[in-house]
């Protein structure tokens, strides 16, 4: 990928942060800034007058993504006036948190403003919350990655990347970003100049461009004691989410150090296209597999969801006084029913709360 080519374009707070750590680490990338708060930009070193944009009348989301829909939808006259002045860029890769609220809230209309209006390529680059935290943030993130694993916003795009905070352990935010910026900055400038397998700049673009679906990163570590262990080390400690076992895609690339047999690691991998593989002679670090065209991991969405109704769970619990055990959701929802069952409250009362346990584990609001 030719960087120069490149608009970053961050949204909201945690995108914009993540835009100017790439715009620090690749001085050639162009990062434009929106937000529906300038303060919380103001620790961003590379924006200007020219490259940023607060949405109209607005003085943050509170991470309510409605209220972010309803900036963008308002604003957008506003909004394509300065995009009009980076229309000259051959590719936009939008970065976005999906628990916040201003970027979660208008990455799907963003990217369908531009993909209707510009001849642009369109990649997202989104940040997953971890799942310790707080609960709007997880109601946001799976809402978000419904959206971006629906195959109406896979037409939109033309790939996405999900980045895990989760997998940084004791990471605050700023480390986070930096090992996302590092790992990402690494796939966009995968080339090699090896005589016998060249990767350039034009292969790179068909694995990020020339497919539509999800875009899966794998930082290799060093050889392990075989190719198997090798990849399971790599998926337990990969900040961008990956198919947990699937490894087919449209167009491929793996670049290795000699320590790795390329024949190997190819034939697991069934490519639709064509897969581009080299060693890197020059930089021995330089350890990475790269999948374009996948299918959306959905084990995050679960993930998210099973978190969620473990949650709902434990409030309702607590609603009745049921002692803190650990049960499975199925385990749960028989113990609150007994439990109600029990109470000896009104029976239209009682078929109430047994309806609300139906809904609790489908994330829906409960009534007591």
């Amino acid at each position: 990928m030719e960087l120069n080519n490149i608009l970053v374009v961050g949204l909201g707070q945690c995108g914009c942060r993540i835009t100017d750590g790439f715009k620090s680490l690749n001085p050639e990338l162009t990062p434009i800034y929106i937000n529906s708060s300038e303060y919380d930009m103001l620790d961003c070193k590379h924006i200007r007058d020219y490259n940023k944009h607060i949405f109209n009348g607005a003085d943050g989301s509170g991470k309510d993504i409605n209220k972010a829909l309803e900036f963008i939808i308002e604003d957008k006259p506003r909004l394509l006036s300065f995009l009009d002045k980076f229309s000259q860029f051959k590719y936009m890769l939008v970065v976005s948190s999906l628990g916040g609220g201003t970027g979660a809230g208008t990455l799907t209309e963003f990217c369908r403003i531009v993909k209707e209006t510009y001849d642009i390529k369109v990649g997202v680059l989104s940040i997953m919350p971890s799942l310790t935290e707080d609960k709007l943030s997880l109601d946001n993130a799976l809402t978000t990655l419904k959206e971006l694993s629906s195959n109406k916003f896979l037409e939109l795009v033309d790939s996405v990347t999900v980045a895990n905070n989760g997998k940084v352990k004791g990471g605050n935010y700023a480390k986070i970003n930096r090992q996302i910026v590092k790992g990402f900055s690494q796939a966009l400038t995968l080339t090699t100049d090896s005589r016998e397998e060249r990767i350039d700049t034009s292969d790179l673009s068909k694995v990020f461009l020339n497919n539509k679906g999800y875009l899966s990163i794998l930082p290799m570590p060093e050889y392990c004691d075989s190719i198997e262990e090798s990849l399971l080390e790599a998926r337990e400690n990969n900040i961008f989410v990956c198919n947990s076992e699937d490894m087919e895609c449209g167009y491929g690339a793996i670049v290795l150090n000699e320590e790795y047999n390329l024949k190997e690691v190819a034939s697991l991998i069934n490519s639709d296209e064509t897969l581009f593989k080299s060693h890197d002679k020059e930089d021995p670090n330089k350890n990475m597999i790269l999948l374009g065209g996948c299918s959306f991991p959905r084990d995050i969405i679960n993930d998210l969801r099973t978190e969620l109704r473990t949650r709902n769970a434990k409030k309702v619990e607590r609603k009745l006084g049921l002692d803190d055990e650990e049960f499975d959701i199925d385990e749960r929802k028989k113990k609150i029913m007994s439990s109600l069952s029990e109470n000896g409250n009104s029976i239209s009362r009682n078929r109430r709360r047994t309806n609300n346990i139906n809904k609790i584990l489908d994330d829906e609001d409960i009534d007591f």
